[in-house]
């Protein structure tokens, strides 16, 4: 019966620190900004276990190789998390990266290409929020990706501008002279004309 055993002396790559057998799939984990380097030592080992011999396990020389984890790259969305209905908002990422695609989920809609390091967002006309998702990949090929809430609100009370012209309404005026009295008037918030 031959068999395999190895050991891990970096269990913070997410691989378990020793096992027998196939090393199974894992996780791997990278929290630096650098490569990380575990060194896996993998020992055979011969159980002679025929009927009339004794039972006897030899171990084979082990070898050993360098199992690279690479960081996840950067990828931080930077940009608000308010803006008013029907606006246009930007946000990036990090530069320099092989990769990116944007997405967004609820109430907005990407303006213009999703590709970029940087991404043009349309905020719906009605009060809400939506979902910003970015999934960058490096040189290296390994890939991250981060979400950012943006709300969408309106909270300034409109604040009505009335041109400063006044007439004199006097007893029992016609609508066209109430009409001209009040002059116009338009109303605005803090996300422009009401």
């Amino acid at each position: 019966v031959s068999f395999y055993t190895w050991t891990n002396n970096k269990t913070g790559i997410g691989l378990a620190a020793s096992g027998t057998g196939s090393i199974g799939v894992f996780t791997a984990k990278n929290s630096t900004t650098k490569p990380d380097t575990a060194t896996i030592q993998v020992t055979p080992s011969y159980t002679n276990n025929l009927p009339g011999y004794p039972v006897v396990t030899c171990a084979g020389d082990p070898k050993s190789f360098k199992l690279i984890v690479y960081p996840t790259p950067p990828n931080g969305i930077t940009g608000d998390s308010s803006t008013c209905p029907g606006t246009l908002n930007t946000f990036k990422a990090p530069q320099g990266l092989s990769y990116y695609n944007w997405s967004v989920v609820g109430n907005g809609i990407i303006s213009g290409p999703s590709t970029l390091d940087s991404v043009v967002i349309l905020s719906h006309s009605k009060c809400g929020s939506y979902t910003l998702t970015l999934t960058t990949t490096d040189s290296l090929a390994c890939s991250g990706s981060s979400s950012k809430l943006v709300s969408i609100v309106d909270n300034t009370p409109p604040e009505i501008i009335k041109d400063t012209s006044s007439v004199e309404l006097g007893c029992n005026p016609s609508s066209s002279t109430v009409n001209a009295g009040l002059g116009t008037a338009t109303a605005f918030d803090n996300c422009g004309l009401v």
